[in-house]
């Protein structure tokens, strides 16, 4: 099964909203690739809690670039914000014989950032409910559209 595939069926179920409130944060295909799928999970406030790159196989520095690419703050992302993991089909609930790694997967969280705080008129990354654009605002602005679709 393709990875994007695989995604969809397997991480698409609501999740908590990480860092901003306590509302369910949903799954949102950042690109069209298939060999390589990014995906971000916002809540209802449009707050990117988290963005994931699923592939078959990844390197800490790629997933780095990668991330800061969709993120748009190439200075922002660290090696140490991000982390690798490997999914196996016990972990994906697969039945298969084969017990090779299925994907492997790069995740970054706005809490794992060491400019993080509490101010709730920090600055903070949101994924617009139109269009997926990734886009910055205070945390404590209602806004759930980027720019362009506010216009």
């Amino acid at each position: 099964m393709e990875i994007r595939s695989l995604v969809a069926e397997k991480y698409s179920q609501l999740e908590k909203c990480y860092g901003h409130c306590d509302e369910p944060a949903t799954v949102r295909f950042l690109n069209d690739e298939v060999s390589q799928v990014i995906t971000g999970y916002s809540c209802h406030g449009a707050y990117l809690s988290r963005v994931i790159v699923y592939a078959n196989s990844l390197d800490l520095r790629q997933s780095v670039d990668t991330i800061s690419q969709t993120l748009g703050l190439k200075s922002d992302v660290k090696e140490e914000d991000v982390r690798i993991a490997s999914r196996y089909p016990w972990d994906m609930d697969l039945t298969t014989d084969d017990t090779d790694r299925v994907m492997m997967m790069a995740y970054w969280t706005q809490n794992y950032r060491r400019t993080k705080n509490e101010d709730p008129n920090r600055k903070a990354i949101f994924l617009c409910a139109n269009c997926n654009s990734v886009y910055s605002q205070k945390v404590s602005d209602r806004q759930v559209f980027c720019d362009s679709c506010r216009a």
